[in-house]
């Protein structure tokens, strides 16, 4: 099962994500007890939009709508109750992971200490007869049993597939022994997509990251209520308004750094350019919500899962990085974004805690690569030569050869010291401003 970004929320959370929450609902609950007229709540809020509400969360929580609606002039209603008459329900957001089916389904290893059932519906094994355990995975229970018996010319071998109930696997053609072993495991994996489909959080674009960090992902960042109905080529999820590809990696002093790779949003920068070259007006409803509020919006989220994770810090590369990894293509809007538009809203959100954005380090590998496959990971030289595999990073790090070279990158990020943590999950971020 994957680590999912956040602990889950309850039912009744604003924007389905803990943590996050409503400016307005926020400033009329601390309002709760106040009781005025129409007229009165409509002023107060005109003042609220004075001192930074943004218009596009009045215009989606209704609440003016709802209040103008109101036949009686004189009736009068509570902070709470305007707070509660708030509705997002369709801006409820879902942070996923992209996940695909694994190619291979089994990772067989040595067998365990204990006993494992027997294979069943065996013919009696002939005179020397021995079946042995080559090959265990360990999660499914599927295992390689080598069959070796006399022949006139000596031993000779032969493997079949075992299910973990002790249930020899049959071919197409009724046929269990292979002279061959990886018949046999091929037979294993084939029969362990059918019933057990396995699912990865290994991403799409991996090749458009640095090599050697750890837990690599892409999550979405979707609104599934939201009734827009947009899908972009990239993913094949609704409604996806962000996208953020990460990882975990050691810093300059041995700190665990939360790693952004990219972060991006296809459906701004296609309305933005639809915007642009006159195909649709700035107020289209096909518009996305939040169209303004995507990058700080990412920055919030991925703030919330690396204080939640208890790291130490959250860096990000530099345009320069994105320009050479893209060869570049949208050199001036990469720039802007990462060199610019994020440090600026990592200030904003961080500055009442001390915390601001500053150059730190983060380790890469240059002759060699390390990369995250569907049962850990592999080790390859600069000539894409398989140097080993390892379930762990930690591990893999045994199979780097003797020459191999990380270098220190250069990159933006913002230290979260244990009160930084602390306070953002305490306090949390508005999903406007």
């Amino acid at each position: 099962m994957q680590q999912p970004f956040l602990s889950a929320a309850s039912t009744h959370v604003c924007f389905g994500i803990r943590h996050i929450y409503s400016n307005l609902q926020a400033k009329l609950a601390a309002l709760s007890n106040s009781k005025a007229n129409t007229q009165i709540w409509l002023k107060t809020i005109e003042n609220f939009q004075k001192r930074g509400l943004r218009a596009e969360e009045l215009e989606l929580s209704n609440l003016c709508r709802k209040l103008l609606a109101c036949t009686d002039k004189a009736q009068q209603f509570t902070g709470l109750e305007l707070a509660n008459i708030c509705q997002f329900d369709s801006l409820r957001l879902s942070v996923i992971p992209v996940v695909s089916e694994a190619k291979q389904q089994l990772h067989f290893a040595r067998a365990p200490a204990r006993p494992l059932k027997k294979a069943k519906n065996l013919p009696k094994a002939q005179g020397g007869q021995v079946r042995e355990i080559s090959g265990f995975d360990s999660v499914l229970g599927y295992r390689i049993e080598e069959v070796v018996h006399p022949t006139l010319w000596g031993k000779e071998s032969h493997w079949q597939a075992v299910f973990h109930n002790g249930g020899v696997i049959q071919d197409e053609r009724k046929q269990s022994l292979f002279a061959d072993r990886a018949v046999a495991e091929a037979l294993a994996v084939t029969h362990a997509r059918q019933h057990f489909p396995k699912r990865v959080a290994l991403g799409r674009f991996s090749d458009y990251a640095w090599t050697g960090g750890e837990s690599y992902r892409e999550w979405l960042v979707t609104l599934p209520y939201h009734p827009a109905n947009y899908v972009d080529g990239h993913f094949i999820n609704r409604n996806v308004l962000a996208h953020v590809r990460c990882d975990l990696r050691e810093g300059a002093e041995g700190e665990k750094v939360l790693m952004l790779q990219e972060v991006q949003s296809d459906w701004a920068q296609r309305t933005r350019r639809a915007i642009s070259n006159g195909e649709i007006r700035a107020d289209d409803q096909r518009r996305p919500p939040l169209i303004k509020e995507w990058v700080s919006l990412a920055i919030k989220l991925m703030l919330l899962h690396a204080a939640e994770r208890d790291l130490d810090a959250m860096t990000w590369t530099r345009g320069s990085h994105q320009v050479f990894r893209y060869k570049g293509l949208g050199r001036d809007g990469l720039i802007e974004l990462y060199d610019r538009t994020i440090p600026r809203e990592v200030n904003r959100l961080l500055k009442h805690l001390g915390a601001a954005c500053e150059n730190l380090g983060v380790f890469v590998p240059t002759n060699f690569s390390i990369q995250q496959s569907e049962s850990g990971y592999e080790v390859y030289s600069l000539t894409d030569e398989l140097l080993g595999t390892a379930l762990t990073l930690e591990d893999a790090r045994q199979h780097v050869p003797d020459q191999g070279h990380e270098l220190l990158f250069d990159v933006h990020g913002v230290r979260l010291t244990p009160v930084v943590r602390s306070a953002i999950l305490a306090e949390g971020f508005p999903l406007w401003g």
